[in-house]
């Protein structure tokens, strides 16, 4: 099986990578806007620099062998024009490429709680959250995310099917 991590080098991808890179069975690509971290000599894993914000689909053969793809890249800070171009335009145009396939493929995005208004509503309080309960993005950054969930939920292929994890955001090592 083939997988592929995109924005391995954070917290997030590079904890799927640990836990991953176990498995004997699989073949991991590893992409990210900096591969100076080469954390695996392995022939198994592979990696790839790509500048998520220059989407030039005919660089993107690492992607075209995936079964799994696996999205960790993801902006959080709130300012407007890098959310935008990296939560949603980065999804959209990746979508676009992915649903050119002609094989199965499965993608797992990143989202957050925040669409359902986590940050903000319920800090500090517990508060049970599932797929049923309503979608109240209340700044840019549950709005930028809930777009890209929307994106994904609106990608209709047959060879194409997907998950979102929606986490609570994660900060530090």
């Amino acid at each position: 099986m083939r997988i592929v991590i995109l924005g391995y080098t954070g917290l997030i991808g590079n904890n799927i990578l640990q836990n991953l890179v176990k498995i004997n069975s699989l073949h991991i690509t590893c992409v990210g806007r900096n591969i100076k971290n080469k954390p695996y000599k392995n022939s198994r894993i592979k990696y790839f620099k790509w500048d998520f914000t220059s989407f030039d689909s005919l660089n993107l053969s690492f992607l075209n062998k995936a079964n799994i793809i696996i999205n960790c890249v993801g902006k959080t800070e709130n300012k407007e024009d890098n959310l935008e171009i990296i939560n949603v335009i980065f999804v959209k145009k990746l979508l676009k490429h992915i649903n050119s396939f002609k094989h199965k493929i499965r993608f797992v995005h990143l989202s957050s709680v925040a669409v359902y208004g986590g940050i903000k509503q319920y800090f500090s309080r517990n508060k049970l959250i599932s797929e049923h309960s309503v979608i109240k993005a209340n700044d840019l950054y549950s709005k930028s995310k809930s777009k890209a969930d929307l994106l994904l939920q609106n990608s209709y292929n047959k060879n194409f099917s997907y998950t979102i994890l929606r986490i609570i955001n994660i900060f530090g090592g």
